[in-house]
């Protein structure tokens, strides 16, 4: 089974996921989404990394997912929210929807990562009054929290999940 693991990272959360990603998983190859080209066309299951950006994937990531047909995809995405939060799960179902309309949803994996220290204050400057995501401050403490993350747990969990994935990949295809 060829994988790749194609990634876009802002600041280095996602890219450090992708490695901890592609160290377990035997001959992936590993690159980031601005030198996959069509190179996916040559594997058979895709792990693609992205970051949250304003509520949404990334652009540079919803851009190569939309080109991306008949593969199994598995998804993981960093954001400076709680992973379990509800924000986190609403950008899993968006990466699903987007990819499930050509290709086969593998499974998704979410990891906390720090934030710009930038972004935050540039959101406070654009809605001071917080808009949809208002900036409590038990939201302020969380965001200060994520400044640690990915973490040794978190990318172990990663690393479990590609193995998970794979694996369950693996049993389907030799169900078949």
């Amino acid at each position: 089974m060829k994988v790749q693991v194609i990634y876009s990272s802002k600041t280095g959360n996602t890219k450090n996921v992708a490695a901890a990603i592609a160290e377990v998983l035997p001959g992936s190859q590993l690159l980031p989404v601005e030198e996959a080209g069509k190179q996916w066309q040559n594997a058979d299951v895709l792990f693609v990394g992205c970051w949250a950006d304003k509520g949404q994937l990334d652009p540079l990531t919803t851009e190569f997912l939309k080109q991306v047909q008949e593969k199994e995809i598995a998804v993981f995405l960093t954001l400076g929210a709680a992973p379990d939060s509800d924000h986190a799960l609403s950008l899993l179902n968006r990466a699903h929807t987007l990819i499930a309309d050509k290709n086969k949803y593998a499974g998704g994996f979410v990891c906390q990562g720090k934030v710009e220290p930038q972004a935050l204050e540039q959101f406070e400057k654009l809605f001071p009054d917080g808009g949809h995501h208002p900036i409590t401050p038990s939201m302020k403490e969380k965001i200060h929290e994520a400044v640690h993350h990915p973490d040794a747990d978190d990318l172990e969990h990663a690393r479990r999940f590609a193995r998970e994935t794979v694996e369950k990949l693996e049993q389907i295809i030799a169900g078949k």
